[in-house]
C-alpha cells in the first residue's frame, strides 16, 4: 500500500511541526516486517571505512524543541563509512541473502537499481539496513556518533563544512520538485573524511528516537532510549529543505517504513569485543574469571573494549541453551548495569531467573522490565505467569 499523507500527520503531531513536515513531504510505502536472513556469506569488497577518533562535543542546539539541550558527549573512537550504501553494494546483499529488492528498485527518477551503481541505496527500511549491517559485519552507527561524526571537527555549526548552505559542497535539492540523489562522494568530505553526511540522503541510525531523550542521555557513548515507536533518522537528503538538513536536526520513521529520501551508512566498534573475551574465559575457566576480567576491561583504555548489548545478551541465552543457568544469569546482570535503562535488559534477567527456577527474583525482573517499558507485551504475559502460580 502506498502512502502520502498519514506519515506526514503523524510525524509532525509527534516531532514538532516545521521540522519533520519538511523533511517527510514525500510518498512512503509501509512493508510488512522483513525477516532478517543469515548467511555466511560475506561482502566481496569491504567498503571504505575512516576511524573516528575519541574525544567530546556538543551535541544538538539550544532551544525548545527535540535537539535541546544542547549538552556535552564524549565517544569513543569507532569506524563509518566514508560513502553511504550504494545501490551495487545492497544489490550484492540481497544476491546473497534473498532478501528483498528495495522498494523504489528500478526507478530512474530515484536513480535506484543497477542502472546507477554509485548512486545512494533508497527504499530501504531500518529493518533492511540492520540486516545489511549485520550480514557485513557492522551495525547502524548511534544517533551519537553520527552526529559527531557529521560535524567533521566543527563545533556548534549548522552544517558539515560550516554554517551556511554552500550549494558547492552539498547535493542539489530537488526540494522543489526536480532533482534527484547524486553518485556517493560527489562533493567534498567534510573534515573526518566522509562524504554526503550533509544532504543526497537522510541516514538511518541505530537509536530509538525520544523527542525528551536529550534531557536524560547519559555523557559518554550514548546509545538512545531503551524503547520506543520510532527508529531514529539523521542528515538532510536530496529531498530535504537548507534547514532540516543541519546536523543537529533528528527525526525518525518506524523501522518498516521506507522512504526515497532515506538509505544509510555502516559503523563498526574499534577495539575488542567484551563480550566475546567474556565467552572465550567462562569456555575455559569459569564464570567468576570471566566476570573479573570484565571488571578489568571496563577500567581500560577507552576504545580498547567494546560493552555490546546485543552481543552480550546472546551469549546469556547461548549459556541458557547449553543448561548453564548461573553463568547465563551473571551475563546478563552486566547488560543490566552497563545498560539500566534497557527493558530488555531486565526482561532477559526475568527469564534466566525463570528458567532456573527461581520465581522471586523472577517477578522483581520482570516488573523492573515493565515499570522500563509497559509495552512489553512479553514480559507482562511472562509475569502474569508467574504471578498466577
Amino acid at each position: 500500500m502506498r502512502w502520502t499523507i498519514e506519515p506526514i500527520v503523524g510525524m509532525a503531531r509527534w516531532a514538532g511541526g516545521f521540522v519533520l513536515v519538511t523533511l517527510l513531504l514525500l510518498s512512503c510505502a509501509k512493508r510488512e516486517e522483513p525477516v532478517v536472513e543469515k548467511t555466511p556469506a560475506p561482502p566481496s569488497e569491504e567498503a571504505e571505512m575512516a576511524l573516528i577518533p575519541r574525544g567530546e562535543f556538543l551535541m544538538g542546539k539550544e532551544g525548545h524543541q527535540d535537539f535541546s539541550p544542547q549538552h556535552k558527549v564524549w565517544i569513543d573512537p569507532f569506524y563509518i563509512d566514508k560513502y553511504e550504501v550504494t545501490n551495487a553494494q545492497y544489490f550484492e546483499f540481497c544476491e546473497a541473502t534473498d532478501h528483498k529488492l528495495p522498494e523504489f528498485w528500478g526507478l530512474d527518477v530515484y536513480r535506484s537499481g543497477l542502472d546507477h551503481p554509485d548512486h545512494p541505496v533508497v527504499g530501504v527500511s531500518w529493518l533492511d539496513a540492520t540486516a545489511y549491517a549485520t550480514w557485513r559485519g557492522a551495525r547502524l552507527p548511534t544517533e551519537a556518533e553520527w552526529e559527531y561524526a557529521a560535524r567533521g571537527g566543527l563545533i556548534t555549526r549548522n552544517y558539515s563544512h560550516g554554517d551556511e548552505m554552500d550549494s558547492t559542497l552539498y547535493a542539489p535539492s530537488g526540494f522543489t520538485g526536480d532533482g534527484a540523489p547524486s553518485p556517493v562522494g560527489s562533493f567534498p568530505p567534510n573534515g573526518h573524511g566522509l562524504y554526503d553526511m550533509t544532504r543526497n540522503v537522510a541516514e538511518w541510525v541505530s537509536d530509538w528516537y525520544d523527542y525528551d531523550y536529550y534531557a536524560v542521555s547519559p555523557q559518554r557513548n550514548p546509545t538512545g532510549p531503551g524503547h520506543g515507536k520510532f527508529r531514529g533518522l539523521r542528515g538532510g537528503g536530496w529531498h530535504t529543505g537548507p534547514y532540516c538538513s543541519r546536523v543537529y536536526i533528528r527525526t525518525g520513521l518506524q523501522s518498516n517504513w521506507v522512504d526515497f529520501n532515506v538509505g544509510f551508512r555502516c559503523a563498526k566498534y574499534y577495539g575488542e569485543s567484551a563480550a566475546l573475551r567474556m565467552e572465550r574465559i567462562i569456555e575455559e575457566s569459569e564464570i567468576a574469571a570471566a566476570v573479573e576480567a570484565y571488571r578489568e576491561m571496563r577500567k581500560s583504555d577507552a576504545g580498547t573494549y567494546y560493552h555490546d548489548e546485543t552481543e552480550f545478551n546472546d551469549m546469556g541465552y547461548r549459556l541458557l541453551a547449553d543448561g548453564k543457568h548461573a553463568e547465563a544469569i551473571e551475563v546478563f546482570k552486566l547488560n543490566t548495569e552497563a545498560f539500566p535503562k534497557s527493558f530488555n535488559a531486565f526482561d532477559s534477567l526475568g527469564e534466566a531467573y525463570m528458567t532456573q527456577g527461581n520465581r522471586n527474583l523472577a517477578v522483581v525482573y520482570y516488573h523492573r522490565s515493565l515499570e522500563l517499558n509497559p509495552a512489553n507485551s512479553g514480559g507482562r504475559r511472562k509475569l502474569a505467569e508467574l504471578e498466577g502460580e
